[in-house]
């Protein structure tokens, strides 16, 4: 089934404006390397690990309620 195994919905991940928010800004820093061709995952593995890291639900889990 979707959704989290604690209670089979989503909003471990999403719905709460801090968590809405994150995904935001997070759709803004992978658009900003997208849009940067030096900024290749090649070139810059470390950032691209950062921004794939944010994007696990692991942080998600934890932040806001």
């Amino acid at each position: 089934h979707s959704g989290s195994w604690v209670d089979g919905s989503f909003t471990t991940w999403i719905g709460d404006p801090a968590k809405n928010r994150a995904w935001d800004l997070l759709t803004q820093a992978r658009q900003v390397m997208a849009n940067h061709p030096e900024a290749t995952e090649e070139n810059n593995p470390e950032a691209w690990e950062a921004l794939y890291a944010a994007e696990g639900s692991d942080w998600f889990w934890w932040f806001g309620e």
